[in-house]
């Protein structure tokens, strides 16, 4: 595991226990790339915006139900590849 995932866990392990701080950590380090990988999905760099400004909050609201936080990147990416889905639908 490379120090970014520790570091990505230990944020989540954070969030988990209220620390907000962790949690603005957290946005400012996968926004950007969660906001790029929406866009190849739909095309449109607002829509990207939106659906990932929408799952931050599902992310942060559902953080507690991760188990596993080493395994927040691809949780993350779950979220969005769905949300997405669901927009081009």
């Amino acid at each position: 595991m490379d120090h970014n995932s520790v570091f990505d866990a230990l944020l989540v392990e954070g969030i988990q226990n209220g620390n907000k701080k962790a949690a603005e950590l957290l946005v400012k380090r996968w926004h950007k790339r969660l906001v790029s990988f929406s866009y190849k999905l739909v095309h449109s760099i607002a829509t990207a915006e939106d659906i990932v400004q929408d799952s931050w909050v599902v992310i942060l609201r559902n953080s507690k139900k991760l188990k596993d936080t080493r395994k927040f990147k691809t949780w993350a990416f779950r979220i969005i590849h769905n949300r997405s889905i669901d927009w081009i639908r």
